[in-house]
């Protein structure tokens, strides 16, 4: 994990450390005046000015409220220090405190996040790019405590690097209330703590004796020979003393332990940490017992409260979000409230219905058609639709129910969404709010197919008009054409012609043929989005921009006002990003004028920008992974996968922060565990059209996501979920059925997705008996009465297994298994095992073995007439 960290360190140059990093302490002698009067006078207008800002803050502090305590929560921990001479430090703080702390954590179901921007900084970082990433970490850490972050502060003999008052930005100097002529590490001091009194802060001053006893030649980077460095550094150690408590403030011993050599480079060693090591760890617990109590009690909420929770979350993000379609809002509240619809909207037109099922939604369903909002990507859809959600659910008279595809990781399951919807239904019939217990529904998630969902549903809406429930009921989709079915003919088929009396359902939709054509098949009303007026337009970018205090002239505005796009919600969105990150305006437009004759195009450039401008080199790799996770990806699993997945070596967590920093418009992180996914589907689309449009970039990327999850994740859950599906997209078939057939967790993945995984490994060829050549797939006496030789753990023998995909045939009738011309070859007369290889005679059924058998999913129709052996690769 720190290969890149230890050769960054070893390769330091005085020139890489002068160009500002915040945790490089370094020799600056170009101070005009270096007298100790000149001196003592800097320092004390220092600290001068920083009690004048305490003052002002503590009269006008305005700390965040934190979340109510449940579930999973995120816990920052802040580490601060100067860099050269902290290195034996970290190591313990990285293989010691930290990993114990964290299992301490995760038993009080809190997630720990060590912020340690140090490792693996870039030589050619800037100044403003290493401030700025720095403190907007520390913003994170204040944001989520309500101003009391978890902050590490560790000082030696130096002050750090003390940078010049123009390599400061102005917006920065602003922003943070910069202080002249101190470094940038306390800096990170006077955010974190002192301007908050910040009691979950911990100072560790190593002892100056230790000193002594490093070699001369190495001493430059253990002690600053700066006079003003020395100066802070005193005073900045006897106001810690000053303000802080005496917990909050441990003086360590340490010994200088020799030489060694890491990396080709000779280092000096510090020793006996174990007392440092182990104040920080019971300090930190703590802190975070004090903030956090009785976390060790909570019940961890099962997933599905956790989608409950993020789609909440979710919506009053999106109902925050400038609109401007007033109008259409009221439009769909009178809808929802039951108020009559026919001169509002347009009767859609019905169409035959192909997918859906006429027999088995039966007559006994009578009320309204669903109501379905259709536009253009970009129109504001979704957040048309959280306003509506968010009114709705604080109407007392109103029981809403919602679901926004890509709002979550998850989301665009229907598994997913129908046992939230069936779950949320059965709350109503019984009059409850409390969830089945989680062991029932992951069990019921992983068993059930579709199919079975769409039966319960049906069941509970013949329920629902003879129970007792006063209240209506809205439902509300949004974004059906993202769900994972948006390409099946079964899409969709699940939506109810009409619901129950008293229910109304709202959908939405971009102008996606096949869910379009969906929908056709249910009598429905449609709204259809048009676009925004140039006034409402012009009213957008002003109130965006002026949140961020810039404003356009009247000539800038018209430039504008010529795109095609003005009238979309989302280029708008995009443009006021564009145009508040940069300062030139007018090579901006100009830029935007010539690209932006559509969204995609713009969000073309904004990718272009993005690559440009990185530093990182990450980036490409960033998006490309974010475009293609299917399900649940974490900052976590990105920062690794942006690493070495081999070797097991995550990015270099100030990457990462530069990283995140620039994709944040343009990404969500949601959930305790920051589940990530792009702010618009758009966006994915567009990466996928600009950065994924060979094959081999897809099998690249699905490869990286399949090695991740199969080596180095935690998280088997999402193992289960996802692995197949990755493995399947990178063509790796023999690790495909390896898994399915070998991995203990395999076992808890549905047969009919085991069957469907499967089909992807299977030979093309047709293998019905009428064709010549064509072998039945035999099992010999001995391999017959095995078990598990196709499903982990299996409680059937290979005799009552199904030969590709393991299941049991017992019940519905089998199919009997062949192997085409090609895989038959040799075994005309006399047949070999398909299990051990040895030779069966056919003809002899008391001694030779039996016909194996596919089960009623890969045999199904065409599948059963499929050859039965497996194409790996």
């Amino acid at each position: 994990m720190y290969r890149k960290y230890l050769s960054g360190l070893q390769n330091i140059t005085v020139e890489a450390i002068t160009k500002g990093l915040s945790n490089l302490s370094v020799e600056d002698l170009n101070h005009k005046d270096t007298s100790k009067d000149h001196v003592s006078k800097t320092v004390q207008e220092c600290w001068k000015f920083i009690e004048s800002q305490l003052a002002l803050s503590s009269k006008n502090d305005s700390k965040r409220v934190p979340e109510p305590e449940y579930g999973w929560k995120t816990v920052r921990v802040f580490v601060s220090s100067t860099f050269t001479d902290f290195y034996w430090e970290r190591e313990a703080l990285v293989k010691k405190v930290f990993p114990e702390l964290r299992e301490w954590c995760e038993e009080r179901k809190l997630y720990l996040i060590e912020c340690d921007l140090r490792w693996g900084i870039p030589s050619d970082s800037t100044t403003h790019q290493t401030v700025s990433t720095c403190l907007e970490e520390i913003d994170k850490c204040i944001a989520e405590t309500g101003g009391q972050p978890f902050f590490l502060n560790m000082t030696g003999e130096r002050y750090g690097w003390i940078p010049k008052e123009s390599e400061i930005p102005e917006e920065t100097r602003k922003q943070y209330q910069w202080v002249p002529n101190t470094s940038i590490t306390f800096m990170e001091v006077l955010h974190g703590a002192f301007r908050t009194g910040n009691p979950n802060a911990l100072f560790c001053m190593r002892q100056s004796d230790v000193i002594k006893d490093i070699p001369e030649s190495h001493l430059q980077r253990f002690q600053d020979p700066d006079p003003l460095c020395q100066k802070h550094l005193k005073v900045y150690k006897s106001k810690l003393v000053e303000w802080f408590s005496k917990e909050q403030v441990f003086s360590y011993s340490s010994k200088y332990d020799g030489m060694t050599t890491i990396q080709d480079r000779e280092t000096v060693v510090i020793g006996e940490l174990d007392e440092f090591a182990s104040y920080i760890l019971q300090f930190f617990k703590r802190v975070i017992e004090r903030k956090y109590p009785n976390r060790k009690e909570m019940k961890s909420p099962s997933y599905l409260e956790e989608e409950f929770m993020l789609h909440r979350k979710f919506v009053e993000q999106k109902a925050n979000v400038l609109l401007s379609r007033e109008k259409e809002l009221q439009l769909l509240m009178d809808y929802a409230l039951g108020k009559p619809v026919t001169v509002q909207f347009e009767m859609g037109t019905e169409g035959q219905p192909m997918s859906r099922d006429e027999k088995f939604w039966t007559s006994d369903l009578t009320g309204d058609p669903i109501l379905c909002v259709e536009g253009k990507p970009g129109y504001g859809k979704t957040t048309l639709l959280a306003k509506v959600v968010q009114s709705m659910s604080e109407h007392s008279n109103v029981s809403v129910f919602y679901h926004f595809c890509g709002s979550t990781g998850s989301s665009g399951n229907v598994n997913l969404l129908l046992q939230r919807l069936l779950v949320y239904l059965s709350q109503v019939l019984a009059d409850t709010s409390v969830l089945p217990q989680e062991e029932v529904l992951e069990e019921e998630y992983r068993t059930k197919s579709w199919d079975d969902f769409r039966e319960d549903l049906r069941s509970l809406l013949t329920d629902l008009p003879s129970s007792k429930r006063s209240k209506p009921i809205l439902l509300v989709f949004d974004a059906v054409d993202q769900l994972q079915t948006s390409e099946y003919v079964t899409h969709l088929s699940w939506l109810p012609p009409v619901f129950p009396p008293n229910i109304r359902c709202i959908v939405s939709t971009s102008n996606h043929p096949p869910t379009v054509c969906r929908i056709q098949e249910h009598r429905h009303y449609i709204m259809s989005l048009q676009p925004l007026d140039r006034s409402a337009s012009l009213e957008l970018i002003q109130t965006n921009l002026k949140m961020y205090s810039k404003r356009l002239d009247e000539s800038h505005f018209s430039i504008l006002m010529e795109s095609p796009c003005i009238d979309t919600p989302l280029w708008l969105y995009v443009i006021c990003e564009e145009l508040r990150i940069h300062g030139d305006f007018r090579s901006l437009t100009m830029k935007v004028k010539s690209l932006s004759s559509s969204v995609q195009d713009l969000l073309k450039a904004v990718l272009d920008r993005l690559l440009t401008e990185d530093t990182t080199n990450l980036m490409k790799k960033a998006v490309r992974l974010i475009a293609s996770a299917s399900g649940v990806l974490t900052s976590l699993d990105l920062q690794r996968m942006l690493g070495n997945v081999e070797e097991r070596t995550m990015a270099a967590p100030l990457d990462w922060a530069i990283l995140r920093r620039h994709l944040k418009p343009y990404i969500r992180v949601a959930g305790y565990n920051e589940q990530i996914t792009f702010v618009h589907n758009a966006l994915r689309m567009a990466v996928t059209k600009t950065l994924l449009d060979e094959q081999r970039d897809i099998i690249d990327c699905s490869t990286i996501l399949a090695d991740y999850y199969e080596t180095w994740s935690e998280n088997t859950s999402a193992r289960i979920e996802v692995l197949p599906y990755y493995l399947t997209q990178a063509g790796l078939t023999r690790r495909l059925c390896n898994f399915l057939r070998e991995a203990p967790e395999a076992k808890h993945i549905p047969s009919f997705r085991r069957s469907e995984y499967f089909r992807a490994c299977r030979c093309r060829h047709l293998a019905d008996p009428v064709i010549p050549m064509t072998a039945p797939v035999m099992i010999c006496r001995f391999c017959l009465m095995k078990k598990a030789n196709f499903f982990p753990d299996s409680y059937y023998s290979n005799e009552h297994s199904c030969v590709v995909c393991g299941c049991n045939t017992q019940g519905l009738p089998p199919v009997d298994a062949y192997l085409c011309m090609s895989h038959s070859a040799g075994q005309t007369v006399m047949s070999r095992c398909f299990v051990c290889g040895n030779v069966v005679d056919r003809k002899r059924s008391d001694i030779g073995g039996k016909q194996a058998k596919l089960c009623h999913l890969c045999g199904f129709g065409n599948f059963g007439k499929q050859c039965a052996d497996l194409v790996l690769s």
